[in-house]
């Protein structure tokens, strides 16, 4: 009823639009995007969220569509790259999908999880000294981010580079001395 009450900002459309998806009504929650993106076209959220929500409700090619729209609007937004990578990804166009990944990296370099998938996907398609390298260069970056450090620990360690695998997974451990699985990766680095 609040978001009604201030329905004349595609931002309370995009809160309803999410409320719906959450309750499993596919119709209103689209209903909801698009009258957010026909309010604002150049309002990313919206235009996301529209493109996640026909990706879970089964239009693939229609959240390729939005998301490609709102590239020709703005090419610039690092999130739109992102969403459209792995839309390609998921619907195996890797190669595509990974030079978007790539795209949303370069555009939003302040945000981790944009290098940590671009890392995962470059190991996914056969190229793990690039994933690694990505991974050391980001995790110098953001050196308290446990995504980026837990990948690079255990990508190292499956290129048979224990001891670098070991020295990431003891800073994991230093993190995080309660977590079961730091502890397991540490304990089958010393071992090894």
């Amino acid at each position: 009823a609040a978001q009604l009450a201030v329905a004349s900002v595609p931002e309370s459309h995009v809160a309803l639009g999410d409320f719906e998806s959450s309750l499993g009504n596919p119709d209103a929650a689209l209903q909801h995007y698009a009258t957010a993106l026909q309010m604002d076209p150049t309002y990313a959220l919206s235009r996301l969220n529209y493109a996640d929500a026909l990706r879970r409700f089964g239009d693939e090619p229609a959240a390729e569509r939005l998301l490609r729209d709102g590239l020709q609007l703005n090419d610039m937004d690092g999130a739109l790259h992102h969403s459209l990578g792995l839309l390609l990804i998921r619907t195996d166009r890797s190669d595509e999908g990974l030079q978007e990944l790539q795209a949303a990296a370069r555009l939003a370099p302040e945000n981790p999880r944009y290098i940590y998938v671009v890392a995962i996907a470059l190991n996914s398609s056969g190229q793990a000294a690039a994933a690694v390298q990505t991974l050391q260069d980001a995790h110098q970056d953001f050196p308290g981010d446990f995504d980026i450090a837990w990948a690079l620990a255990t990508l190292l360690r499956d290129q048979g580079e224990t001891a670098a695998a070991r020295a990431v997974a003891e800073k994991l451990a230093q993190q995080r001395p309660d977590d079961p699985n730091v502890r397991a990766l540490l304990q089958s680095l010393n071992a090894a």
